[in-house]
């Protein structure tokens, strides 16, 4: 991550014209296409060119020459070093082979409108140059007739436009001219005759003066040459550009820096005598500010929408070499480096690039510099605070909420580099926040900014970059910026609330690592924890306005969410511990009761942490430890919560572990399991998903026992008497129920004997129906799932009718009255004393109690149906963990849930519950065949402690299981993944362990046959696919 490749000035000007980008002219998409066993002969035949040619070597030269200007850079290249080889090589081809190509192959292409044959045909010139005027000179001794200035003449003929011809045809040729000479350049064959340079300079000068478009590539050649000149050259070349007025151009700015790099102690003439001195700045902001209105708004109105927009898209090569004198200051310790740039980037970038009067042209090309200098000189933290300046911040924060402009698009793109850029270097992170949201930033920068298309904020996706390395600058970086830069008192609290929301994003973006290697680490989520713990619980007497009592509030409840991304974390988990052991519990308000379990219960956590460094116990105490602070979190949080409960749990675990009643010997799965299905049963989705983790670092100890308390919760009907099996309710409980429902009966009797009309035998019996009806409803609960609407409807129904009949016998009404008997009634009613009024009352009051006891009764049904259902989910995920955990190392009691799972399958009649089940069962197969591929060496391990017997007892209890006579396809399919999954762990212990297997599917088959054994034909089906997969492998083996 330390250095980057430094750059050197030459670097800057290596490779080709960078020519605008314009669509491609397509000369040859009707013709054949070029096969790579043609391309392969093409390139490896090397025969020299013949003078007279045969179809075939038309057809040769033709398909070379349509190589070299193929959009794919190694057609390029194999097509320049055959064509080299064919004119060249060996003995080379006759002047007039030679001139040929020359004059109506190569120049002539480069007149073409392909971008990419300009290309391929230079690379082709620039080597025949070379041999013909350089070290070889094989224009002197061979091709006398190819002298330097024929040739040149050659270039300049066939590039020349001539005529009445069109506008891009008339581009075209010009650059054509311009790859010719930048041929001669990169060929170096210009500066043994000084006269060749300046023949070519003034070339270049006559094209720049006719046509300014040009201006920008013209001086990118006439810098390559800089470096290849004496001093004396290039300051007679200085003097020329100067006279031709091009000195204060972006691209003569460039040149002068070139010569500058190229000779240190050159006296370098005007106008750029020290162009970073305090005095030129002003002058080189000018010229850098006009290059965009030269090279784009003014340039060649004709040429416009061809070129010049697009010209302009690109950056002059000038900001390269900028870029390059302050980065190569910076890494060479040079005094006055930061000061020299920091003067330059206000001067010259912000307040002209980006003040309130430059253009939307300016400000875009101010964004590409921002981008260019942020990518290179990054890693210079000096010059990286100096690039966030005030008129840039101001700029990026308006144009990102000004949708809809190509502004905003700019700037939308410029945040998107710095994600890109911190992603790949983190140790940006840091500096970079510091930018956005310091000195010239505004700490609530994502408040003032539009998202992103992904919905995310600039600052909120800069933070999923933090690490354990940098988090710490992070952090006070944020703290700075944000937390301390107010004074005034309401300023301070929204900037409190900013500096929580970082941190909660902090820990929530960190809370998940992006590869396994980094999961194996602390996050930056563990320091911003406890910056936010201290934020939801200040400590008394500290420094600085605490934060108000609703701030607080809103930090304890971000503070709860945040732990729950950090559970997700094992490596996280000491600072988590940490974070809770550092909360002054005498700032909460607390019963004495709850506040003395705390205290005990924060000294277990102190002891377990401690005991958490030996890796022995790591596991089990590091499990406990989470349990602890989890729970003590809560109670903070909420003192009236059932933690408390919890926490009394975890002290008996604890105890049975570590204290006084620590046992020898003791399976202490059981007892965590114990403490977890009691967590799970609680309302707290924190504690249960603090339960899930802890039993993840458990499940290597985890013994069969443990797992059948998990197990058996499946076997529990989803009932309320499923509900009560389950924890442990008891005959004994049920006979209370029973008694308080006589009791019941008994007090409705009672009040019913007292009516004025003695009807209690009738209503008696009504209740007995009704307590019938009850017991019924009882019996069968899972036909309500089916027919719930129907029965409520009924249930509403017969509610009424019930109600309308007791009222009836109540008032002595029958159904038979007409209406002038019931007015003659209710004449009578009028009439009743007090004692009779408070009797009626009474009756009334009973018959309401009894009609609400039932749709009670009902309620209670639906809801310990649903916590039964969702008590099976809570245990699914245990055994979704324990098979994540340990089917990759094959340990035999993952084999142990098969059955349970399987008779889950079978019974619910909740879809997701058995789709889940299944999902454990595929996954478990899945983990125990990539076992050894993944660690081989555990997966030896396991199979040498494997109990061979007790798999082979495991495989026969699925196959016993597998009955299903409805023959469900996702229950066949779950049974022969189960099957199979054994069946191929105790072929891969002992490929004689074959023979059992074979023989509990045979014992299987037949039972299928001749006892009607509800199994589908798939079942084995399976087995012979397993069968034909096992033999193949063994043939490779």
């Amino acid at each position: 991550m330390g250095s980057k490749r430094k750059r050197a000035v030459r670097d800057t000007l290596t490779g080709s014209l960078p020519i605008p980008k314009k669509s491609k002219v397509e000369n040859t998409k009707n013709e054949h296409a070029v096969s790579k066993a043609e391309k392969q002969k093409l390139f490896n035949d090397t025969t020299p060119f013949p003078e007279n040619l045969s179809r075939e070597d038309h057809d040769r030269e033709r398909l070379l020459y349509k190589l070299l200007g193929s959009e794919d850079v190694e057609d390029r290249i194999g097509a320049a070093a055959a064509i080299i080889g064919g004119l060249l090589g060996g003995e080379g081809v006759p002047e007039a082979v030679l001139r040929r190509h020359l004059e109506r192959r190569l120049f002539r292409g480069l007149a073409s409108g392909n971008d990419a044959a300009r290309v391929g045909f230079s690379y082709a010139l620039t080597e025949i140059m070379s041999q013909l005027h350089g070290d070889k000179a094989l224009a002197t001794s061979k091709y006398p007739g190819l002298d330097f200035v024929t040739v040149l003449e050659l270039l300049v003929q066939k590039t020349h436009p001539t005529g009445n011809i069109p506008g891009q045809e008339e581009r075209d040729h010009y650059w054509g001219q311009l790859f010719g000479l930048q041929s001669f350049v990169q060929a170096g064959i210009l500066f043994d005759k000084p006269k060749r340079w300046h023949t070519v300079l003034e070339l270049l000068l006559k094209a720049t003066k006719k046509k300014v478009w040009l201006r920008p590539q013209t001086g990118f050649v006439i810098a390559q040459a800089i470096p290849q000149m004496k001093k004396e050259e290039v300051h007679r070349t200085l003097a020329e550009i100067t006279e031709a007025g091009l000195a204060k151009t972006p691209e003569g700015l460039g040149i002068w820096l070139i010569a500058a790099d190229r000779f240190p102690d050159l006296k370098l003439p005007k106008p750029w005598t020290d162009p970073f001195s305090s005095k030129s700045l002003q002058e080189v902001a000018a010229v850098l500010k006009g290059s965009g209105q030269t090279e784009g708004e003014g340039a060649d109105k004709s040429a416009a929408s061809g070129v010049a927009g697009s010209a302009a898209n690109q950056l002059a090569f000038t900001w390269d070499l900028l870029l390059n004198h302050f980065v190569k200051a910076a890494t060479s310790g040079k005094p006055g480096t930061q000061d020299e740039f920091k003067m330059f980037w206000d001067r010259v970038i912000d307040q002209s690039y980006f003040s309130k009067n430059a253009s939307d042209f300016q400000k875009i090309t101010g964004f590409k510099i921002f981008q260019k200098f942020y990518r290179e000189a990054a890693w210079q933290s000096e010059m990286l605070q100096d690039l966030f300046s005030k008129n840039f911040m101001t700029c990026i924060t308006n144009q990102t909420t000004n949708a809809g402009t190509r502004l905003h698009r700019m700037a939308i793109q410029v945040l998107k580099s710095l994600d890109k850029t911190v992603e790949a270097h983190p140790v940006l992170l840091a500096p970079t926040l510091r930018g956005l949201l310091g000195e010239h930033g505004i700490y609530n920068f994502d408040e003032r900014v539009e998202a992103g298309g992904d919905g995310a904020k600039p600052v909120e996706k800069l933070l999923k970059h933090a690490n354990a390395a940098n988090a710490s600058d992070v952090i006070k970086v944020l703290k700075q910026c944000v937390l301390h830069a107010g004074k005034e008192e309401d300023d301070v609290q929204k900037r409190t609330q900013t500096y929580a929301d970082y941190l909660a994003r902090l820990v929530s973006k960190t809370g998940l690592a992006a590869d396994d290697d980094a999961a194996d680490a602390p996050s930056a989520g563990g320091l911003a924890l406890q910056e936010l713990a201290n934020l939801a619980y200040p400590k008394p007497g500290k420094k600085g306005a605490a934060p108000s009592p609703a701030i607080q509030e809103a930090c304890r409840t971000k503070l709860m969410s945040a732990v729950g991304h950090l559970l997700k974390r094992p490596a996280d988990f000491p600072a988590l511990c940490s974070t809770i052991l550092s909360i002054d519990s005498d700032v909460i308000a607390m019963a004495d009761e709850i506040k003395s379990e705390v205290v005990d219960a924060s000294k277990r956590l102190r002891k377990l942490v401690k005991k958490g460094g030996d890796s022995a116990a790591s596991g089990p105490d590091q499990g406990l430890a989470v349990l602890h602070a989890v729970a003590i979190l809560q109670l903070y949080n909420d003192p009236g919560s059932d933690a408390i409960e919890v926490l009394g749990d975890t002290k008996e675990c604890y105890e049975k572990l570590h204290g006084k009643d620590k046992v020898d010997g003791l399976d202490i799965s059981e007892i965590l399991v114990e403490v977890l299905l009691a967590i799970l049963a609680g309302s707290s989705t924190l504690t249960r998903n603090a339960s899930i983790q802890v039993f993840e670092s458990f499940s290597p100890l985890m013994s069969q026992k443990a797992l059948e308390l998990l197990t058996d919760i499946l076997a529990a009907s989803e009932s309320q008497r499923g509900l009560d099996s389950i924890f442990n309710a008891g005959e004994g409980e049920m006979e209370d129920e029973d008694e308080d429902e006589s009791m019941e009966d008994v007090e409705d009797d009672d009040d019913e004997a007292s009516t004025p009309d003695g009807e209690s035998e009738e209503d008696s019996d009504d209740e007995d129906e009704d307590d019938a009806e009850s017991k019924d409803e009882s019996e069968s609960d899972d036909e309500d799932d089916e027919d719930g609407e129907e029965t409520d409807d009924g249930t509403a129904s017969k509610k009424g009718d019930d109600l309308e009949a007791l009222l009836m016998k109540t008032f002595n009404v029958s159904h038979t009255l007409d209406k002038d008997h019931e007015a003659e009634s209710s004449d009578d009613d009028v009439d009743m004393s007090d004692s009779e009024m408070l009797a009626l009352d009474e009756q009334l009051s009973g018959h309401f109690k009894l009609l609400k006891s039932k749709t009670t009764k009902k309620k209670d049904r639906e809801e310990a149906k649903k916590q039964v259902i969702g008590f099976k989910h809570r245990v699914l995920d245990l055994l979704e963990v324990y098979v994540k955990k340990e089917a990759p190392v094959r340990n035999g009691l993952v084999f142990t849930i098969f059955v349970p799972l399987l008779q889950l399958i079978q019974t619910t009649k909740e879809w997701p519950l058995s789709n889940k089940a299944v999902k454990i069962i595929n996954e478990a197969q899945k983990l125990l065949k990539k076992a050894k591929k993944n660690d081989a060496v555990a997966a030896a391990a396991a199979d040498d402690e494997l109990d061979v017997d007790a798999a082979v007892a495991q495989l026969r209890a699925i196959h016993l299981a597998a009955n299903d006579p409805g023959e469900s396809r996702a229950f066949a399919q779950a049974v022969s993944a189960a099957s199979l999954a054994v069946a191929a762990t105790l072929f891969a212990v002992d490929r004689e362990n074959y023979r059992v297997i074979r023989e509990v599917y045979a014992e299987t088959q037949d039972r299928w046959v001749l006892e009607g054994l509800g199994v589908r034909a798939s079942f084995f089906t399976d087995w012979i696919n397993w069968c034909q997969a096992a033999s193949s492998t063994v043939k490779a083996s």
